[in-house]
């Protein structure tokens, strides 16, 4: 998912939505969510997603997280440590690794923002 870069009302909705749809459609079943949030963990929105009970933030759950800068680059070297890309798991899952995958191609990006991985286990 991607949410509104501009909007915050948008953002703040978008959060309450996408709750609301995987409970309709994931029930109790095992659920992950990943995607562009345009805001930090202390946006919210996120904090919506991350204490709702549903769904927590691997990068939370593993001891070890790899993060040297942000996950957003702008097709430039990032500055700052923003993390705006996350990979959310509900309870069945363990997650063992996470981290910001900050490869460049001879000096170029493939993306505006840098991968975020995580590795995670279904219990």
């Amino acid at each position: 998912m991607h949410y509104d870069h501009q909007g915050v009302i948008a953002r703040k909705e978008s959060s309450k939505l996408i709750l609301k749809k995987i409970a309709e459609i994931a029930g109790t079943a095992p659920a992950l969510l990943t995607g562009d949030l345009n805001g930090g963990r202390d946006s919210e929105w996120y904090q919506r997603i991350a204490t709702s009970g549903v769904l927590s933030d691997t990068h939370s759950k593993v001891k070890f997280p790899y993060a040297n800068n942000s996950s957003s680059n702008g097709f430039r070297t990032p500055r700052g440590q923003t993390v705006i890309d996350h990979i959310f798991m509900s309870k069945q899952f363990t997650a063992t690794r996470w981290g910001i995958l900050t490869d460049t191609y001879f000096g170029k990006f493939p993306s505006d923002h840098f991968p975020v991985l995580a590795e995670v286990e279904l219990k």
